[in-house]
């Protein structure tokens, strides 16, 4: 019985033996090995989420006023020193009513000083004339500004007219309406000012015999119109058209308020975003899973299809915890705190204001004893 041959075994079984016993172990030994991988480098949860930030300025209005035009829209790209907006300030009835109250004061007190027999001087007699011709000349001159408000707003309110689009009979009489309105406050605006200048070629007429009077020498009448002439230039400056102009170069990406619109004053109008990014802010929540350190190595993943990943070291950390006020950051609708944190750009990832890109910060490398 020595010496007998061993049976044959067919390739084909040899094969099976091969496939159902050492195939599933290599097979599973490399999808253990592909997932591990692709949890370490794309699957595995980062520790923060972080905004590309960039330079944001908001234009916003210098006093009350109404929002005349609008040179913009949003998503425009502009350069600093671009006219943004022009703003109509508010109606100044209630302060040109106020001067105009003082004048007519003055006026009484003018015509009370002519009626002193003590002045027989004829230069002390031209002195108070020339002060209240003045006052008059201080009094249309507040008239004249009040008519030209009405007329700047009676204009917007024609360029509102003919932006209607509503019944075309309705809007028709509008229009008319608002034509005769500026046709009216151009009439009267003109009539002030043709009086205004013809009082002050009288002014200039008496203003040098009256300046060698010694009435006009300490006369308190001439001092509390030089005290109201500078009131009145300076609401003069605050009544005239206001342009806004944009502060930096960038895109606009929010629009506020629209033409037509009453606004407050350092009311926000427009929003301008840079078009360059600046850093990466995230927010690390409690409990703290690493203590961050400026200069500690953070891995940046992108969002993007192709999940990009690039190196970046933190530049800046928040000495304390703040309100996590971004939704992108925090969608939660309860209050969070966290502590900010400032990273640098990645030199080979191309990333957007606004973006999203997922942060893991790494450990820090053992210090040489």
């Amino acid at each position: 019985m020595t010496g007998l041959a061993p049976i044959p075994i067919p390739l084909n079984q040899r094969l099976h033996e091969v496939r159902v016993r050492y195939v599933p172990l290599a097979m599973f030994a490399t999808t253990a090995l592909v997932a591990a991988m692709l949890w370490r480098d794309t699957v595995s949860p980062a520790m923060l989420v972080g905004e590309v930030a960039s330079e944001r300025a908001s234009v916003n209005s210098p006093s009350a006023a109404t929002l005349q035009h609008l040179r913009v829209k949003r998503l425009d790209r502009v350069k600093a020193g671009d006219v943004m907006a022009e703003l109509m300030p508010s109606d100044p009835r209630q302060s040109l009513d106020a001067l105009q109250n003082e004048l007519s004061l003055l006026r009484i007190k003018a015509d009370a000083a002519n009626e002193i027999e003590s002045l027989k001087s004829t230069q002390d007699r031209m002195a108070l004339d020339y002060e209240r011709l003045r006052v008059d000349w201080m009094s249309e001159k507040v008239a004249l500004v009040l008519a030209d408000a009405k007329a700047r707003k009676a204009t917007m309110d024609l360029e509102i007219s003919r932006g209607l689009v509503t019944d075309p009979a309705q809007s028709q009489r509008y229009l008319q309406e608002a034509e005769l309105a500026l046709a009216s406050a151009e009439a009267e605006k003109k009539e002030r000012k043709d009086l205004v200048d013809s009082l002050g070629g009288r002014l200039a007429e008496l203003q040098l015999m009256a300046q060698s009077s010694t009435a006009a020498k300490g006369n308190p009448l001439a001092r509390t119109l030089a005290l109201l002439e500078t009131r009145l230039r300076d609401l003069e400056q605050s009544l005239s058209l206001i342009t806004l102009r944009a502060p930096m170069d960038g895109i606009v990406t929010s629009i506020l308020h629209h033409a037509g619109e009453n606004v407050k004053a350092i009311d926000p109008l427009i929003v301008i975003t840079a078009t360059q990014p600046e850093n990466i802010v995230g927010y690390l929540r409690q409990p703290l899973l690493v203590e961050p350190v400026v200069g500690q190595a953070v891995e940046v993943r992108s969002h993007d299809r192709e999940r990009r990943a690039g190196e970046a070291v933190i530049t800046r950390v928040g000495a304390h915890f703040e309100p996590i006020i971004n939704p992108a950051l925090h969608p939660a609708t309860t209050a969070e705190v966290g502590v900010p944190v400032e990273i640098s750009l990645p030199s080979n990832l191309r990333l957007r204001p606004g973006e999203l890109v997922n942060l893991v910060i790494k450990p820090l490398a053992p210090q040489n004893l």
